[in-house]
């Protein structure tokens, strides 16, 4: 009876040691490819967190970049030459202290590790005004610039922030139509102008060329606009745009004068170019700044072939 209930309960005994045993194993090795598997998965975390952030956290790099593309803003907003002469080109930025304004300075900035490149670039417009890259339209658009601010360094992937920043302060003068002829000492009508020596200007809408006779065309021609005020002394003259047509051997010239009096006789201060591109623009001189009334003129030269003739569509003056 004894040996019976002794050799029932001994291999009860025996067994339960044995799924202990197991059950120890399992958990080892179970443990162990979770840690394995953790391991890796920080590993590649910490990875992608050290290659997009490195230096700094994403706030301090977005900061970064934020502060100069507001910099360019304020920038704009003070002197929209300095965005101008500041075109196809990359530059750092600088707080002056004496007029605590931004500017630009050098071609970037290190800060903590981190560089940031600020780029202003040209843009075009398209026949319908759409806005498109530089060279990809039909005429530059001096009044709209795209910036790029990029934010770089050691492990991280660059940063950038982009913005396009119009001129929206400055007002313009154009005129692409002549037709009503001279007489017109101020300006009013969009297609009149003053006076004028051999020049055609009614034969085609938005064309202004040398009269001709059978073909052949006058050595000269001249035009000058009509008066055009600019209200108050404190206006800038911005920049003149020009469209036309100037074949080889051609001159369209133009003179631009500013005055106080509207005949022109007190101190007349004048800015002569010509260039022969279908489309330019030239900066205006300074010494144009802080008078009220503005004319142009236009001297036309014809070519070696006397049966080509300079064409001019249009003419345009920014000021603000």
């Amino acid at each position: 009876m004894l040996t019976l209930i002794f050799n029932s309960k001994l291999p009860q005994h025996t067994l339960r040691e044995s799924e202990a045993g197991f059950s120890l194993i399992e958990l080892v090795v179970a443990m162990g490819l979770f840690f394995i598997l953790v391991s890796g998965v920080m590993f590649v975390i910490t990875n992608s967190y050290s290659n997009f952030f490195g230096n700094g956290d994403k706030q301090t790099v977005a900061n970064f970049a934020k502060e100069g593309l507001e910099a360019v803003q304020s920038i704009a907003a003070n002197d929209w030459k300095d965005i101008e002469n500041g075109s196809d080109a990359d530059h750092g930025i600088i707080l002056n202290s004496t007029t605590q304004k931004w500017e630009f300075s050098g071609t970037s900035n290190v800060v903590g590790g981190l560089t940031r490149v600020i780029n202003i670039a040209s843009l075009d417009r398209k026949d319908g005004g759409d806005i498109t890259d530089a060279g990809a339209g039909v005429a530059n658009d001096p009044l709209t610039k795209l910036v790029t601010v990029t934010v770089s360094g050691s492990g991280i992937a660059n940063y950038e922030l982009k913005s396009i920043i119009t001129n929206w302060g400055v007002s313009t003068w154009e005129q692409t139509d002549w037709r009503l002829g001279g007489g017109y000492n101020f300006w009013g009508p969009s297609a009149g102008f003053s006076s004028e020596h051999t020049m055609e200007f009614a034969a085609v809408t938005g064309e202004l060329k040398i009269i001709s006779d059978k073909g052949i065309y006058q050595p000269t021609a001249s035009l000058i606009s009509s008066a055009f005020s600019l209200i108050a002394t404190d206006k800038k003259l911005y920049r003149f745009a020009i469209h036309q047509d100037v074949p080889t051997d051609c001159d369209n010239q133009i003179i631009v004068t500013v005055d106080n009096v509207s005949d022109f006789s007190s101190a007349p201060v004048q800015q002569i170019f010509h260039d022969t591109p279908s489309f330019y623009t030239v900066a205006a001189d300074s010494s144009l700044n802080g008078y009220n009334w503005m004319m142009y003129q236009i001297n036309m030269t014809d070519c070696d072939k006397d049966t080509q003739s300079p064409t001019l569509y249009s003419f345009k003056a920014y000021y603000r």
